[in-house]
């Protein structure tokens, strides 16, 4: 049995010879059978059907990038041949294993160009992919033809991805400081937005905001959508006098690219809590006729949730005849006591 390969025939023979013997036990006779190998042409092939190929929308005008092949079987045989000046020039004597490459239609092909000899894909000139809003999606009939115009075709899906040029900006508030009662209730807005731009389109310029540090206890909250800051948790000046927020502005491209500017947040204390005497009443004595500046009694308040400074006033019953230290609480004489005239004073102290 003779077993040809029609992807790759013989290149030195092709014409083949058989001999077949007929016997019938007393004469034989014989014939000879000359078969000659005729080469058939195959058509270019390329590897895949279809092709994905995804493309950056900031991709230069002009720039390849794909190169598709067509496998082909056929033989090429060629000569270079010199003109009068000694030049070579690529003479085929059988171009039939040439392939070229062309571009038959899809949507978009307008957009793209193919070398005819190399299959490199290109965008075209002037094109920029950023300014074409008809789609993000274009398909292409690329065609391979050889040198016998037989042909194949492969389909390319081309996919523009745009690309995350640009961080967002915020514009206003920069920087800010500003002051709350630790009594501002829930829910209270701070700043009521942040102001950002993004100059890219889609999903690239989409910003969101967030705060990415010194919220203590997530005490503000913020809008994603609008940078509306608001107050999520009660405040306390004892815990957190002051919030460093840093809002961030953040694109959503890929990687997303951000802004950030600073709250300051001061917590102003509110005096909700009123000192307590150690006692509900003082009783003292002191004798008339004494000198101004005699200490009588000491009163002490505190204050019931941190250490603080405490002020003491006399409101009322001391006639001016006693004096108190602010500071320190001392009842002192002021003036020189007569009992005949004052027997006993009832005052009222204020902490």
């Amino acid at each position: 049995a003779v077993v040809f390969d029609g992807k790759n025939p013989p290149q030195e023979q092709f014409t083949f010879s058989v001999t077949f013997t007929a016997v019938d036990g007393v004469t034989t006779a014989s014939a000879t059978v000359y078969v000659q190998l005729q080469y058939v042409n195959q058509p270019p092939h390329f590897a895949n059907r279809t092709y994905d190929v995804w493309l950056p929308d900031d991709t230069p005008s002009g720039l390849t990038f794909f190169t598709l092949t067509a496998d082909d079987s056929n033989p090429i045989v060629f000569q270079y041949v010199p003109d009068e000046n000694g030049v070579f020039t690529l003479q085929y004597l059988d171009d039939s294993g040439v392939v070229t490459y062309s571009i038959d239609g899809g949507f978009g092909s307008n957009l793209f160009t193919v070398d005819p000899q190399t299959g490199q894909l290109s965008l075209a000139p002037q094109v920029d992919l950023q300014k074409v809003t008809t789609a993000n999606e274009f398909n292409l009939t690329v065609r391979a033809t050889d040198g016998v115009g037989l042909t194949d075709v492969a389909f390319v899906y081309v996919y523009v991805t745009a690309v995350n040029a640009h961080a967002p900006v915020i514009t206003s508030p920069l920087n800010v400081a500003l002051s709350l009662p630790e009594d501002t209730p829930v829910g209270y807005t701070v700043l009521s937005e942040i102001n950002a731009t993004d100059e890219d389109a889609g999903s690239n310029g989409h910003v969101r905001y967030l705060i990415s540090a010194g919220n203590v206890a997530g005490t503000f909250s913020i809008d994603t959508s609008t940078g509306r800051l608001v107050v999520s948790a009660p405040l306390s000046w004892i815990a957190a006098p002051n919030y460093d927020l840093v809002i961030v502005a953040q694109d959503g491209g890929t990687p997303p690219l951000s802004d950030s500017t600073m709250v300051v947040v001061h917590v102003l204390r509110v005096y909700n809590y009123p000192p307590v005497f150690s006692q509900a009443s003082y009783v003292a004595t002191v004798q008339e006729n004494l000198p101004i500046g005699i200490e009588v009694v000491q009163v002490v308040a505190f204050e019931p949730i941190v250490e603080d400074f405490v002020n003491y006033s006399i409101v009322s019953g001391s006639n001016g005849a006693f004096a108190i230290d602010q500071l320190s609480g001392l009842i002192q004489t002021n003036a020189t006591l007569i009992r005949k005239l004052t027997p006993s004073y009832n005052m009222t102290v204020m902490a």
